[in-house]
């Protein structure tokens, strides 16, 4: 069993499968206002960098198959570009050898490294409100989300994730607990939209 999941590298746990012609527009939907972006549309520059211009950006309240659309794009971005995947393996379902071969994202060869730069125009920004760097309230409400699982009968815990952020946080299960990340992820999923929403 895993011993933790990385709280902003959550989306890449999706299966990534669809064509990279190109990144799907982002439906004009209602969406929680969190005062960095208008409905439907991508955040603000002040969270944003240059180098971030025109990638796709996720909202708290973006769907699972929105989200799913612009995983796929970039994940069929980096095959066709020659990224190293890993034999075996496929990242749809499990046993379904009729799914693209799965990603190696530990590959840092020269091909990889060739084949992130040219589609890091597709790679998804997580939504401003889950980094430290752009949201000053990150760790109390990362706190608030964790406390609410755990109000809810989960056995999980903060713990620092400085994978992305120097002060960033995930969540891990408990020491001995019988809860299981894909058990956990639709309860994380609403408590993370209840604790960013305030």
């Amino acid at each position: 069993m895993r011993s933790s999941i990385s709280f902003f590298v959550a989306g890449a746990a999706f299966v990534l499968l669809s064509a990279c012609s190109g990144s799907p527009a982002a439906p004009q939907v209602a969406t929680l206002d969190t005062g960095s972006a208008s409905a439907g549309s991508p955040a603000s520059s002040a969270t944003t960098t240059d180098s971030d211009a025109g990638r796709p950006q996720l909202r708290l309240d973006s769907s699972t198959e929105e989200t799913q659309s612009y995983w796929d794009a970039y994940d069929s971005c980096l095959r066709t570009n020659g990224h190293a995947v890993l034999d075996g393996r496929h990242s749809g379902p499990v046993g379904d050898p009729n799914s693209p071969p799965a990603l190696d994202m530990n590959d840092d060869s020269p091909q990889s490294k060739k084949a992130e730069e040219a589609c890091k125009a597709k790679l998804p920004l997580q939504p401003p409100e889950l980094s430290p760097r752009t949201n000053p309230k990150f760790n109390d409400q990362f706190h608030d989300m964790v406390k609410c699982m755990t109000d809810k009968g989960a056995h999980v815990h903060v713990a620092p994730d400085t994978s992305v952020d120097a002060d960033g946080l995930t969540w891990q299960i408990d020491d001995g607990s019988s809860d299981t990340y894909d058990n956990l992820d639709k309860l994380a999923d609403q408590c993370q939209k209840q604790a960013f929403a305030k």
